[in-house]
């Protein structure tokens, strides 16, 4: 298992950062577009098991966000109306899936016997993870390494907490997080993923941008949420699996499990670094 996983993660890595620094926009467009066909295909196992409603299931949730193209122009980005609704209200969705979580198995009783409200899930989490992607990227299109850059960053940020969680949580870790959804995270995980972020933060503040006193703090403050906010996407996908009955929610990476599986995580931290940046860092 252990074999597969590194295997897969020396090929994706480098697909990744070619996808983020070199290929046009509308490449990177298409290559989410895949990844989201295959999210939205593993989510509808999330709402139901029968195959025969799946597919137009994940079909509809594909083309939700496909519509969306509609009021959102690319080269509009960044004080688009439409755009700043979404990050708005995904950010509204993750404080909802944070007390999900820490309400579990408590709060299944609001949502699991209704597939439309799942569904709206699928969709708050896909829509803004897509868009957060393409609004980064294109922060300045004469450049896409600026853009790109800050999305490495937030890769980088999710990928330290990850880390720094899981070394933290097996030495230290007492308290649990969220017991009856993933029993192996730990609030002693989540401090230690944050410590380990923090070193990211500091070497992109000193090394990478220029920023005042007030401007710093704000960038702090804006990281460490979002590294929070990485864990709830986590446990809030385990969540979802754990009421369907199943343990990854796909098979296509070897070692990993599914597409949703993988950017959990990024589904929620995304938006809510992109909304700290909309709304504070970009003003």
């Amino acid at each position: 298992m252990l074999k597969q996983r590194v295997l897969t993660a020396l090929v994706l890595a480098p697909l990744a950062l070619i996808a983020i620094f070199f290929l046009p926009i509308w490449g990177l467009i298409a290559c989410l577009a895949g990844v989201l066909l295959i999210a939205s295909r593993e989510w509808s196992r999330l709402i139901c098991s029968s195959s025969l409603i799946n597919w137009p299931v994940s079909l509809l949730l594909f083309a939700a966000v496909a519509v969306t193209f509609v009021f959102i122009p690319i080269d509009q980005l960044h004080h688009n109306t439409w755009l700043s609704a979404i990050l708005d209200s995904a950010v509204v969705w993750w404080l909802v899936a944070i007390i999900l979580v820490l309400s579990y198995p408590r709060s299944a009783s609001l949502w699991n016997a209704r597939p439309s409200v799942k569904w709206l899930f699928g969709l708050m989490s896909l829509l803004s993870f897509f868009w957060s992607i393409v609004y980064l990227r294109e922060l300045n299109p004469e450049s896409s390494i600026d853009g790109a850059g800050w999305l490495l960053y937030v890769l980088l940020l999710v990928w330290a907490a990850d880390t720094g969680a899981y070394f933290f949580g097996k030495r230290f870790g007492k308290h649990k997080l969220a017991k009856q959804v993933s029993p192996g995270k730990t609030i002693e995980g989540l401090f230690g993923g944050m410590l380990v972020a923090g070193v990211i933060v500091a070497i992109t503040i000193f090394s990478f941008v220029e920023l005042d006193a007030k401007q710093i703090a704000v960038f702090v403050l804006i990281s460490m949420f979002t590294v929070v906010a990485s864990v709830f996407g986590d446990l809030a996908e385990s969540m979802f699996k754990r009421e369907a009955g199943i343990k990854d929610s796909g098979s296509i990476l070897p070692g990993h499990g599914g597409i949703l599986d993988r950017i959990d995580s990024l589904c929620s931290a995304l938006p809510i670094f992109v909304f700290g940046h909309y709304h504070w860092i970009l003003n």
